[in-house]
């Protein structure tokens, strides 16, 4: 007995071909859909998961059903920590050193003009002490204890007024220093620097200080 070899019909090999290419495009949207689910930078706020992925050396956003679970490796292959911020000490002002001098002038009796020898001392002082225009000065005017014993009780008060304003016009008039800087101030029958009992001691003390804030550099 002789076999026929059985011959497959046309229409039952276009539908054979017709199923392996629907099985094909199946096969090629389920691995597409899967990339897009992992590679996606833009997912499901609700479904966005981030891991690191070794091969981009970067984090990576995917389906939370779709990502990989961490391994040692990957765990082991993340970056480390960043580096700390750099902080910039930020730069410690420089002190200003100051120092206060003192000189003094004197006058004669129940007088507020300058004489020869006070002018010279201030000049000598301005040179000798390195004083600027920019310092700050203050000058206070004194009495003796017996200016006063021919006038009025606010005698005094004025001398010594006068005395301090003397030297600020000479400092304002001759050496440009600022008003502003000067201040004055009077201080009568007080404050004695020597006895009143004789002329050389009162001489002494008819006097005005000159205090001056100089800037050290």
């Amino acid at each position: 007995m002789q076999w026929e070899p059985i011959m497959q019909k046309p229409y039952q090999k276009g539908k054979s071909m017709q199923r392996k290419s629907i099985r094909l495009l199946l096969s090629l949207a389920i691995t597409t859909s899967f990339l897009i689910g992992c590679a996606s930078d833009n997912p499901s706020p609700i479904e966005a998961r981030t891991y690191y992925n070794v091969a981009t050396n970067d984090y990576s956003y995917c389906n939370a059903e779709s990502c990989p679970l961490p391994t040692q490796f990957t765990l082991d292959d993340e970056p480390d920590e960043p580096e700390s911020p750099i902080f910039i000490t930020p730069v410690t002002p420089v002190e200003i050193k100051k120092r206060t001098e003192k000189f003094a002038v004197n006058f004669t009796f129940s007088k507020s003009y300058l004489t020869k020898s006070a002018i010279s001392k201030i000049r000598a002082s301005i040179k000798h002490l390195h004083i600027t225009k920019d310092e700050q000065i203050k000058v206070i005017g004194y009495t003796d204890n017996v200016e006063a014993v021919k006038h009025k009780s606010h005698f005094n008060q004025r001398l010594a007024h006068n005395r301090a304003e003397a030297v600020r016009n000479y400092l304002i008039h001759h050496y440009g220093f600022k008003a502003s800087n000067i201040t004055i101030e009077a201080r009568p029958l007080c404050c004695y620097v020597a006895s009143n009992k004789n002329k050389v001691g009162r001489y002494e003390n008819r006097r005005a200080e000159i205090e001056v804030v100089i800037t050290q550099n």
